[in-house]
């Protein structure tokens, strides 16, 4: 009998070892594995539910980016157009009651250059440096800039400088003003057709 329940003992370690590394052990890692899988699934959920919650939030904000940026293309025109830009800056000045004794422009970067090799070129707003030089009375110049920055075209007035003149009798002969303006205008979009 006793060696019955020693015969007996010895299978039963057997079999407990056996479904230990049989059964149990593997089927404790594929939990333990399903877990960490859950908790990663969990945590992508969340950070989903976050993104979708931006883009609503977005979408619900893109009548208004629209209309801002109908309203900036409207003062960005789509090329540089010197010579309306030269015929607008005329008329602001002779509106404003100023002479206007030059409009010099700084050449353009990389300008007389060969084109990059990718024959790519930036797409979106541009800047055109200008000075602009007048003569006149300092609330014609205050006019001036009133106009400028009402124009339908984007005009942002970086600096300017004012010197006075005085005539052989003492009184003022004027003042001399010079301003740096930036002008704006948009790049097409080269993979863009043209229609």
């Amino acid at each position: 009998m006793r060696r019955v329940l020693i015969i007996a003992g010895i299978v039963l370690v057997v079999v407990l070892v056996g479904w230990y590394e049989g059964l149990y052990k593997p089927e404790s890692a594929h939990i333990n594995a399903l877990r960490a899988k859950e908790q990663v699934a969990a945590a992508n959920l969340t950070s989903l539910e976050g993104r979708y919650i931006a883009l609503v939030d977005a979408k619900r904000r893109v009548p208004a980016e629209r209309k801002a940026l109908a309203t900036l293309e409207q003062l960005v025109p789509d090329e540089p157009g010197l010579d309306s830009l030269v015929k607008v800056i005329f008329k602001l000045t002779a509106t404003a009651g100023l002479q206007l004794q030059g409009i010099t422009s700084p050449s353009p970067s990389g300008f007389g250059q060969p084109a990059s090799p990718s024959g790519s070129t930036a797409v979106g707003p541009n800047e055109l440096l200008l000075t602009i030089s007048v003569a006149g009375t300092a609330k014609e110049v205050e006019r001036l800039y009133q106009l400028l920055e009402s124009n339908s075209r984007l005009f942002v007035i970086d600096n300017y400088s004012l010197s006075f003149s005085t005539a052989k009798n003492g009184a003022s002969a004027g003042n001399q003003t010079s301003l740096e303006v930036r002008a704006f205008f948009a790049s097409p979009n080269p993979n863009t057709a043209v229609s």
